[in-house]
């Protein structure tokens, strides 16, 4: 798999995924908009992690790449998981952090494929994170996440 193919692949990482936590959030159940300030906040800071990464030029750095990115986005993900979540929205919000705990997990696979050198695991790892995509958009989207 070449770096161009992969490409693709790390610029969505980019987009719709990213990063360490930051502090946020209160002891008692936020507001919603409150929910959403926390998470953009959290999320910018991933994204800015994410493309500091440097772009990789060897199969062993585009591995590299990816398992760093893949540190950042757990990171996230944590972060995201011990805001409070307000009553209105907890529901999507547990359905958001599935869908980008299943996107770590491809991720997952794809640093696996090109780990063992198996392009079939990396692209059906791209495929279905393709399949998320707009769950992942429309949710961020409704709950004010814009950032993530």
């Amino acid at each position: 798999m070449t770096r161009r193919a992969l490409l693709p692949i790390v610029l969505a990482v980019g987009a719709l995924l990213a990063a360490a936590p930051s502090v946020a959030g209160a002891a008692t159940a936020a507001s919603p908009s409150e929910w959403a300030k926390s998470a953009n906040a959290i999320c910018t800071r991933t994204q800015r992690l994410v493309a500091g990464v440097p772009r990789p030029m060897t199969p062993q750095e585009e591995t590299r790449a990816f398992s760093t990115i893949l540190g950042y986005i757990r990171q996230q993900n944590d972060g995201l998981r011990k805001l409070p979540r307000p009553k209105q929205t907890a529901s999507d919000i547990a359905t958001l952090m599935r869908l980008f705990d299943k996107q770590a997990g491809l991720i997952g696979g794809v640093i696996a494929g090109m780990q063992s050198g198996n392009a079939s695991a990396i692209e059906a790892s791209r495929r279905e994170g393709n399949a998320l995509n707009p769950k992942v958009l429309a949710l961020t989207k409704k709950l004010g996440a814009n950032d993530c």
